[in-house]
């Protein structure tokens, strides 16, 4: 049986403080509709994994989880 790749994590830099992070790229909504998991727990997951996750949109400092913290209102 072969498995498609849904979402994967791409090497990239943090535009706000250069350092190399991953970011989540591929189709997201198709992979919520398999393991309905949220976005923001998924992220979370990698960043207690020691992944740096590079998200511009996710993190107020525009950035990675190395710079700021994923803001409490995205609960």
């Amino acid at each position: 049986m072969k498995y498609k790749t849904i979402i994967f994590l791409e090497d990239v830099t943090c535009p706000r403080c250069g350092r190399a992070g991953k970011r989540i790229a591929g189709n997201y909504s198709e992979w919520y509709n398999i393991t309905g998991e949220r976005y923001v727990d998924y992220v979370r997951d990698l960043i207690r994994q020691g992944v740096n996750v590079v998200d511009p949109q996710l993190f107020v400092c525009g950035g990675c989880s190395e710079c700021d913290e994923i803001p409490e209102e995205v609960e």
